[in-house]
């Protein structure tokens, strides 16, 4: 499992086992507000959210990190969600929903959310057999304001 922590220099991502064992920090350096957190399980990448207005990703175990988003002061990116090549984001200053493209072009995807947090995304290869994504779909929209 993975989590954040916030608190100025001891702001980390970090992973244990699913017993709690095993406790190792994974990004401690360049890190100020980590929020949300996707795991890319075809590439074998973390991607994670920062309040500082950039969206970055490594390897799982921290290393070979990127930057994919670099922009302070125009966002506040929450929650993450990965997805055929792109990282979809919620974001509290703008109070929408953004996805950016492995090259880096930022989309809009929707507007007018009151200060929207935790997102997933939900695709036909990872539901069972006879499962609908219509649930989701509800949700989503059920909560534009």
């Amino acid at each position: 499992m993975y989590w954040t922590e916030w608190g100025g220099e001891r702001a980390r991502i970090a992973r244990a086992g699913m017993d709690g064992s095993s406790i190792e920090s994974v990004v401690t350096q360049d890190i100020w507000q980590p929020n949300g957190l996707a795991i890319d399980y075809f590439t074998k990448r973390l991607f994670w959210t920062d309040g500082n207005g950039t969206i970055q990703s490594s390897w799982l175990n921290g290393t070979n990190r990127l930057t994919i988003v670099n922009e302070t002061g125009k966002f506040e990116p929450y929650g993450a969600a990965v997805w055929n090549g792109y990282v979809f984001w919620s974001d509290r200053k703008t109070n929408a929903l953004y996805s950016v493209s492995q090259h880096g072009e930022i989309l809009d995807i929707v507007h007018g959310l009151d200060r929207p947090s935790g997102m997933e995304i939900v695709y036909p290869e990872n539901q069972l057999k006879g499962t609908s994504s219509f649930i989701l779909l509800f949700f989503f929209f059920a909560s534009l304001k």
